[in-house]
């Protein structure tokens, strides 16, 4: 049940073939590349925050980058950003033939382990056909929420399955499986947050401005996002968005990619939920207000990740939409009226006399009322990490 009402969710899971352990568990409300890919994430990254959460005794460390995923022939897992996500991260994906799951056995087999063994002992469960349900009424006896299921399972996978002896493992259990051929062959590494974000993150198109590039209200802009605005002939470029960080976003300048960080550091390591929450609290609270400033922002965000940390890291389970069409309305919508005001401190790039674009060093001598300021250029340029005026420079190698 959510808000009283009940629904239905899909399980999106991948499971360890050699060590039988659970590698990812995603949660959805219909079958997406969006539950595919969030689902590939959780693969290759460490889950201790999930079971920090609920407060597990066994750790969930099995993480790293497979070699090969194998599918099933659903639209999730067909979708070009799914195959792509993968292909970006240096893992090979294929589908297994349609209507044949015995090609899929060992997921399966899991499948069944999960309903016999958890589901089971649950009211509201459904079956797999309508002879073995008989006259059982799922829907009137829905009584479980979705948190609480999500940390029902995580509770279940992480302290009874991989503890449990495997048939398949020769009586071994998942966790000492994984752990002595871990020790014994290692395992591939965990892919890099910058990687994570141009693998799986939103794949989208935004104009740059003088401003740079503002997503969700969070303006993002660097040096070379300057230069390279300053000869565009198009603005627009490809962004990958990636929901976990918003400290940054990757930028495709000349067929180049870019990371582009965010003007203000407090979003640094923030999901995009946490910030979502804080923009609400901010915007009931201060109403009045044209503009927010950064300590806000910040405070605000520490204070709902210390007040409800562990159930956000419970929601992870289930997949939020962040498609490009949901961020575009977001930007449109919620954020409507809403200013996040700059520091006033680290600026991009000087603006120009007339403040538009910025005044190029030239090799010039300095003006007399520079030099009765006492403004030193060479000085000034390092502050910007503009070019030494007094160097010998071109647009083309600078």
């Amino acid at each position: 049940m959510e808000d009283g009402n009940k629904t239905r969710w899909y399980l999106t899971a991948a499971i360890c073939t050699t060590t039988r352990c659970i590698l990812a568990m995603k949660f959805s409300r219909a079958e997406s590349s969006r539950s595919a890919v969030q689902a590939i994430d959780m693969i290759v990254r460490d889950k201790g925050l999930w079971t920090d959460a609920v407060g597990t005794l066994t750790p969930w460390s099995m993480s790293g980058t497979p070699e090969l995923i194998v599918t099933d022939a659903g639209s999730g897992f067909t979708d070009f950003d799914t195959r792509a996500a993968a292909t970006d991260l240096g893992i090979n994906i294929i589908a297994g033939p349609a209507g044949m799951p015995e090609f899929r056995g060992t997921m399966e087999r899991m499948f069944g382990t999960l309903a016999s063994s958890f589901i089971s002992r649950f009211t509201g469960r459904t079956f797999s056909n309508t002879v073995v349900k008989g006259d059982y009424d799922s829907d009137a006896r829905a009584a479980l929420t979705s948190e609480e299921l999500s940390e029902a399972l995580v509770r279940w996978v992480v302290d009874v399955y991989h503890r449990r002896p495997h048939a398949g493992l020769g009586g071994e259990t998942p966790l000492n499986c994984w752990n002595r051929l871990v020790e014994k062959y290692g395992v591939a590494p965990m892919p890099c947050l910058e990687r994570r974000r141009m693998a799986l993150g939103t794949r989208m198109k935004y104009t740059v401005t003088k401003k740079g590039i503002s997503i969700l209200g969070i303006r993002y802009h660097s040096e070379a996002l300057a230069h390279w605005f300053m000869h565009a002939r198009k603005t627009e470029v490809r962004v990958r968005w990636y929901s976990d960080d918003l400290g940054a976003i990757a930028v495709e300048l000349d067929g180049r990619w870019v990371e582009i960080p965010s003007v203000l550091a407090c979003y640094r390591g923030r999901c995009a939920q946490t910030w979502l929450m804080a923009e609400r609290e901010i915007r009931a609270s201060r109403a009045a207000e044209a503009k927010v400033g950064e300590e806000i922002i910040a405070k605000t965000m520490n204070h709902i990740v210390a007040m409800n940390g562990n159930a956000m890291t419970r929601q992870k389970l289930f997949v939020p939409d962040y498609s490009a069409e949901r961020l575009q309305s977001l930007n449109e919508k919620m954020l409507i009226g809403f200013e996040i005001e700059d520091s006033p401190r680290d600026p991009i790039v000087p603006s120009g006399d007339d403040g538009l674009g910025m005044d190029l060093p030239t090799g010039h001598p300095r003006s007399a009322r520079s030099s009765a300021a006492g403004t030193d250029s060479t000085e000034e340029a390092a502050a910007y990490g503009l070019p030494n005026p007094d160097d010998d420079w071109s647009i083309e190698d600078k």
